[in-house]
């Protein structure tokens, strides 16, 4: 029914949902779309841990779970608090190149960066946490780079759910 970047418009309304949900500024044009169709959307873009709770918080509000969502929060914190711990372990710190998308082509966000950091690696494009756009040409060549001179050898790349492999 619907995809990152894609939904199929007619399916979600003969859902008749009371409220969609989406999650990133490259689903801007299904929303449009949900809108114009006359469905309540809540557009989010989060693109921090800090922000992804905020999120969970402001979600709970919205459906009278105010609740259960901070319970979650405190689970997620401390998980994330005894991940760390763990990572001070470490004898090495692991460089870590986390392609999350190939098309749009996406190397890990905010969020993903603070995740690769907490579990005790190194984000090799720690700088670029805060990049704006997905299509951004310098992001390609330093993703095309990376693929090739950083960590050329099959398996060396972390990549995301959404990346295609043998690429």
């Amino acid at each position: 029914m619907s995809a990152f970047t894609s939904a199929n418009i007619d399916k979600i309304l003969a859902l008749k949902p009371d409220l969609v949900l989406t999650l990133s500024d490259l689903q801007a044009e299904i929303v449009a779309e949900l809108i114009r169709r006359g469905l309540t959307v809540h557009a989010s873009n989060q693109r921090t841990l800090a922000g992804t709770l905020d999120m969970i918080r402001m979600l709970g509000a919205m459906v009278d779970a105010g609740a259960r969502a901070d319970e979650l929060i405190t689970t997620l914190e401390a998980g994330l608090a005894k991940a760390r711990a763990w990572a001070e372990g470490l004898m090495r710190r692991p460089r870590v190149f986390f392609e999350e998308r190939d098309d749009p082509l996406i190397s890990g966000i905010g969020w993903v960066s603070e995740l690769i950091e907490i579990a005790g690696g190194i984000d090799v494009f720690t700088d670029r946490r805060h990049q704006g756009s997905a299509k951004n040409s310098r992001m390609v060549r330093l993703v095309n780079q990376c693929r090739t001179e950083i960590f050329p050898l099959p398996g060396e790349l972390l990549r995301g759910p959404c990346a295609r492999f043998g690429t």
